[in-house]
Order: structure tokens, then sequence, then C-alpha cells
């Protein structure tokens, strides 16, 4: 199925010079598609391993592997998705 997937996504960028959407959504919203059926709770560490390979649209057209988002965040224990977006969007704050 992934691989299918993958080459219809490849198939659009040919087409349009463009891949299209993930998830369907940008920004924190896409974050949350792609952590939102994690197990919670979880460590920043898990979520790396799990799901940090994946990509996220920081915005339209810019993917990024979520590790480059979750690397800034605290080492500790998540309960739930809503405490992981809230400490991407502090650090996003902070300037990194």
């Amino acid at each position: 199925m992934r691989a299918r997937n993958d080459s219809l996504r490849f198939k659009h960028y040919l087409k349009t010079n463009r891949f299209p959407s993930l998830t369907g959504a940008v920004g924190l919203e896409s974050v949350r598609h792609v952590i939102e059926k994690t197990k919670y709770p979880t460590t920043k560490s898990l979520l790396s391993k799990r799901v940090g390979w994946k990509l996220v649209e920081t915005e339209e057209n810019k993917q990024i592997r979520l590790n480059e988002l979750l690397k800034n965040i605290s080492s500790k224990t998540y309960e739930n998705v809503e405490e992981v977006l809230s400490e991407i969007r502090f650090q996003e704050t902070e300037g990194y």
C-alpha cells in the first residue's frame, strides 16, 4: 500500500512539479495527523523512534521530518497529543 501511495505521489509530482499534501493539513494540524494515532502516555524518545521519520508539512509545499520539530521539545513523558503540540508551539515561539 505504501509503495502504491508513493508512486501516485510521484506521478502527481511529475505532472505538476509539486508533491500533493501528505495529511491534508499544514503546520501543527499536519503534526497532529501524524502523532494522533500514537499510544499515550509516551516519551519524546518513543515519539522520535516511532514517528520521527515521517514527513509533516510546516507550510504549503514545504515538508520536513517530524524529528526536526521533536528534537527541540523537552525530554519527558507526554500524556496526550495536545501536550506535544503545545510544546512544539512553545518552541516555535521561542525561535527554534
